[in-house]
């Protein structure tokens, strides 16, 4: 995404996908996803809005007439955030939360976390996997092929992980 402010994506997948980097130049952002099965992915980004309203709906105001808020808009719905120990001995972990509605939940990290095994140049992730009322976060539960990571990206887990997830139901 070019010309953005402070941009987050969150990723919707059927199947167990997960981010390999984020790399910022200037205001582009580029956000490095990989899945190696088969499935239905889609990337959500929410940005600072940019578009200029038609002038119907509700806007709030500050105190030097800016608009802070815009009924038009589509505003990010997080539902949870929580944080993700590391995996103990380096082995797949999996970590499922369930929600009480039906809806369509995507996930963002803070940062990419994997492992790279370089005797055989393989790319341990941690993988997303998203249903109608649930999300698993999978660690180093997606194999990838190695390369240098030269964007913003953990290549050797050693602390929590953030993460949060948000509503997108009907966007």
């Amino acid at each position: 995404i070019a010309n953005a402010t402070n941009p987050i994506c969150f990723l919707y997948s059927t199947a167990k996908a997960g981010f390999v980097e984020i790399n910022i130049t200037g205001s582009t952002y580029t956000w490095t996803i990989s899945s190696n099965v088969a499935g239905d992915y889609t990337a959500y980004i929410f940005d600072v809005p940019t578009t200029v309203s038609n002038g119907h709906g509700i806007k709030v105001y500050d105190e030097a007439a800016s608009l802070v808020f815009d009924s038009e808009n589509k505003y990010m719905k997080v539902i949870d955030v929580f944080e993700l120990p590391p995996p103990d001995g380096g082995g797949e972990t999996t970590n499922t939360r369930t929600y009480g509605q039906n809806g369509t939940y995507a996930v963002g990290i803070t940062n990419p976390n994997a492992f790279l095994l370089l005797r055989f140049n393989t790319l341990f992730l941690s993988s997303v996997t998203c249903s109608t009322n649930s999300i698993t976060i999978t660690d180093n539960g997606l194999r990838d092929n190695g390369y240098v990571v030269d964007g913003m990206g953990v290549l050797s887990r050693q602390k929590d992980v953030p993460y949060m997830v948000i509503d997108v139901t009907g966007y």
